[in-house]
């Protein structure tokens, strides 16, 4: 009776020996295809990843990858129970590991290009004026950098063996940095309505800078990075031309209303006048520049106020200012006025 019991018992044992067998030959074989699909399929590769499209279709597919781990740990977990019972060694799943490695390397990418949609949403819908550039740019920075170091976990020192995916967000906020001097020129209050009326002839589009509809999403449309050399020196020559209008008004203010102590310089000459105690500290060093170019002896063209107009001929003067004067730094530079008229 013992006896017959001792070998069914041992039958069942072979029994489900053989079915445990069964179970793992299918489990490794169920891995094997697993890691074939993922391999084929998972979002590691995706050029031109940056979009939410792409983003939606790559989160998709990681939980459904992750859903799929989790089974087959499962199942190796329970197989296990009965291998120890045989005392047989464990499983090693090596695939299984290096897709949960890559899930988790994915995953990393992937909410980096959520973070990134996320705040270049908020930048491309906001209004051109209203643009914080600076704070844009500190942004793209630490997100880059979040990129830039999770690039060397997951691609290891091979550049050639970087995911097409990690690459794609690279030179997606690469790109938008080398816009930043676009927008700042962009955003130069000394451009005009003569500058802006430029720009718009150069990308052939009609557009109201000024425009509630005038967005960062806007200039990315109107693709103005690709005259971004145009611009730049557009801008260039706004500030220029800011800085002589500047200087014309000051001048202007400097000289309306200014009174000067003019004495006839000598008895024959009665069209050359000598200015006594001339105030040069009323005339910054700009409009100095301006007034007296390089020379040893120079001259300018300006309409002067009625105070230095001749009174015997109502016509422009010419100005003479001896450098060697204001090199001295004395307020008694010799201005010799006369009543030649000036060239057109």
């Amino acid at each position: 009776m013992i006896s017959e019991t001792e070998v069914s018992l041992e039958e069942h044992k072979e029994g489900f020996r053989d079915k445990l067998n069964r179970m793992v030959d299918t489990l490794i074989r169920d891995v094997d295809e697993f890691y074939a699909v993922f391999v084929a399929t998972a979002p590691k590769n995706v050029t031109g990843a940056v979009t939410h499209a792409n983003l939606t279709l790559a989160l998709k597919s990681l939980s459904d990858f992750n859903g799929t781990v989790q089974k087959l740990t499962d199942r190796e977990h329970e197989l296990k129970k009965g291998l120890d019972i045989f005392n047989l060694p464990s499983l090693k799943l090596t695939p299984l590991g290096v897709v949960e490695m890559e899930i988790g390397g994915l995953t990393a990418v992937w909410e980096l290009v959520k973070t990134w949609l996320g705040e270049y949403d908020v930048w491309s819908l906001g209004k051109f004026r209203d643009l914080r550039v600076e704070e844009m740019e500190n942004t793209a920075t630490q997100i880059n950098k979040n990129v830039v170091k999770l690039g060397k976990k997951i691609n290891g020192d091979d550049n050639n063996n970087e995911w097409v995916t990690w690459r794609s967000l690279k030179h997606t906020i690469d790109g938008f940095k080398k816009t930043m001097p676009l927008i700042t020129d962009l955003r130069n209050p000394a451009i005009r309505e003569r500058h802006w009326a430029l720009v718009m002839e150069k990308c052939g589009v009609q557009f109201d800078p000024h425009g509630d509809d005038f967005t960062l999403g806007r200039v990315t449309d109107l693709a103005l990075h690709t005259i971004d050399v145009f611009i730049s020196e557009l801008s260039g020559n706004a500030t220029k031309e800011l800085a002589i209008e500047l200087a014309l008004v000051a001048i202007k203010e400097t000289w309306t209303g200014l009174k000067m102590d003019m004495v006839p310089f000598k008895d024959d000459r009665p069209d050359v006048f000598k200015v006594s105690a001339f105030p040069t500290h009323h005339v910054p060093p700009l409009r100095l520049r301006i007034l007296v170019p390089e020379g040893s002896i120079t001259s300018a063209h300006t309409r002067l106020p009625d105070c230095l107009r001749n009174t015997h001929h109502d016509r422009l003067t010419r100005i003479f200012l001896n450098p060697s004067y204001a090199a001295r730094k004395t307020r008694t530079s010799r201005l010799r006025i006369t009543s030649s008229p000036c060239p057109p």
